[in-house]
C-alpha cells in the first residue's frame, strides 16, 4: 500500500502541471484567452488591418486626427462677429482701416438689435474716396469658403472681396450697385451678374473658392447664383486677406454693413 506522503507528492505534482498550462496561456487557433495569438482581433489590442480601436491604423479617415492621404479637415483662417467692440468705437487691430474724404467705418448696432454689432461703413460719393476695412490672415493652399451677412442701402455700393497680396489686388469677389443688383468680379472687374440681394434687409453670402481651378461659386440666401467665376488671378491662389470697401468712383459710396465674416478651408 502506497504510503500518505506518496499520494500527496503525486497530488502536488499534478496541481503544479495544471498551474504551468494556465500560465503559458493558449497556444491554439482559437483566440479564448487573455492575450491574442490568432489572426482574428477580437481582445484589447488591435492586431489586425481593420480599424476597431481607439487608435486609427488604416487608410481611411475615422477618427479625430486626419492620417490619411484625403484632407478632409476643415481648418477656421478667420471669423468676425465684431462683439468685442464698444458700438461707436473705430474698428480696430488687427484691422487695417483706410478712410478718404467725408467716409467713415465704426461699429454699430443698429440696423437690427438681434445681430448685435456690426461693422457700419460709409463711402463717400466724391471721386476717389471711399472706405476700406483690411483683415490680413494666414493663407492656406486649399479650397476656401467664406460666409459674411450683408446688409445694404437702396442707393448705396457696398463690397467684399479677397486678395492674394494683402489687400491690393483683387481676387474672388462680389459687388453691389444700387437696386441691389450683385455682381462677381473676373479679369475685367466686378462685371458678371450674379443675382441679387435684398435692399435694406440682411442677407448671407458664400464665396466658395476652387483653389486648383482658380475659380469660384457666389451662393446669396442659400441659392448657388454663379459657378465657375474666374476671378483673373489663376490657378492655385492663396488668399492671405480679405477687403470691406466701396468703390472710389464717382457717386459710387452711401451705407453698407457687414456682420458675422467666417473663412474657412472646405
Amino acid at each position: 500500500m502506497k504510503s500518505t506522503g506518496f499520494w500527496l507528492l503525486l497530488a502536488l505534482t499534478v496541481f503544479s502541471a495544471f498551474l504551468l498550462v494556465a500560465a503559458c496561456g493558449d497556444d491554439d487557433d482559437d483566440d479564448n484567452d487573455t492575450s491574442d495569438d490568432d489572426t482574428a482581433d477580437d481582445d484589447v489590442a488591435d492586431d489586425d488591418a481593420a480599424d476597431d480601436d481607439a487608435a486609427d491604423d488604416d487608410a481611411a479617415d475615422d477618427d479625430s486626427g486626419d492620417d490619411d492621404d484625403d484632407d478632409n479637415d476643415v481648418v477656421e483662417l478667420f471669423s468676425e462677429d465684431f462683439e468685442s467692440y464698444t458700438a461707436g468705437d473705430p474698428l480696430g487691430t488687427p484691422w487695417v482701416v483706410t478712410l478718404t474724404g467725408e467716409s467713415y467705418s465704426t461699429i454699430f448696432e443698429a440696423v437690427d438689435t438681434s445681430y448685435g454689432n456690426c461693422l457700419e461703413n460709409v463711402g463717400s460719393i466724391l471721386a476717389g474716396e471711399s472706405a476700406k476695412a483690411v483683415l490680413g490672415y494666414t493663407g492656406a493652399a486649399d479650397d476656401l469658403a467664406v460666409t459674411f451677412d450683408y446688409w445694404v442701402d437702396t442707393d448705396a455700393y457696398g463690397r467684399f472681396w479677397l486678395s492674394n497680396d494683402g489687400g491690393t489686388t483683387v481676387g474672388a469677389g462680389v459687388a453691389t450697385i444700387p437696386g441691389g443688383a450683385l455682381y462677381a468680379n473676373t479679369a475685367g472687374g466686378f462685371g458678371q451678374a450674379c443675382g441679387s440681394v435684398i435692399s435694406e434687409e440682411w442677407n448671407t453670402i458664400s464665396i466658395l473658392v476652387n483653389y486648383a481651378a482658380g475659380t469660384y461659386d457666389v451662393e446669396i440666401n442659400g441659392n448657388i447664383e454663379c459657378e465657375d467665376v474666374d476671378a483673373g488671378l489663376g490657378a492655385d491662389v492663396t488668399y492671405n486677406a480679405i477687403v470691406l470697401d466701396d468703390s472710389i468712383l464717382v457717386s459710387e459710396g452711401g451705407y453698407y454693413y457687414f456682420d458675422n465674416i467666417l473663412g474657412k478651408t472646405q
